[in-house]
């Protein structure tokens, strides 16, 4: 969580402007339920799609979800791995864009995300604004910060220059 809660905007290719804000504890429990709804979803998916299970397997594979969703954190290992996903980023970050934007939809953001122009801005105004300002450790991670805070400034003044002409 960040110590200011302060939030950061940012400007898609489009024009579209957006402000990231840091992440509530309810909106990390929300992802942590949104794994845990993703695995079982993953399980009965599967089950859907495939024909040649019998009703014991689908009725097995979907108890194993059930106690493996029961099981996972937001910390876990799995849960970084469902995140790093196309749907959990974009999840993620609409969560961040909510308190901001209490309208938006992941479609909306999904069709940002999808450009390459957007995506390092989003995932780095998403990161600016989620991270603990002094968690800096010994080999500089603060002025990699503050490198990364500075490119994120220097796009949204490009883009809004772009965007008065």
């Amino acid at each position: 969580m960040s110590i200011t809660a302060a939030n950061v905007p940012i400007k898609m290719k489009d024009g579209t402007e957006y402000r990231f804000s840091p992440l509530s504890d309810k909106a990390i429990d929300e992802m942590e339920n949104w794994v845990k709804a993703r695995i079982i979803q993953i399980a009965r998916d599967a089950n859907r799609n495939d024909e040649n299970t019998t009703p014991e397997e689908k009725e097995q594979l979907l108890s194993i979800a059930l106690r493996q969703s029961s099981e996972v954190s937001i910390l876990s290992p799995r849960s970084a791995a469902m995140i790093a996903t196309i749907p959990g980023m974009l999840h993620l970050c609409w969560l961040s864009l909510r308190r901001e934007h209490p309208n938006i939809i992941e479609d909306d953001l999904r069709r940002h995300m999808m450009d390459p122009e957007n995506i390092d801005i989003i995932n780095e105004a998403f990161e600016m604004v989620n991270n603990n300002p002094f968690d800096a450790n010994k080999n500089g991670e603060q002025v990699k910060k503050n490198r990364r805070k500075k490119k994120i400034q220097r796009v949204a003044k490009k883009r809004n220059r772009k965007g008065n002409q």
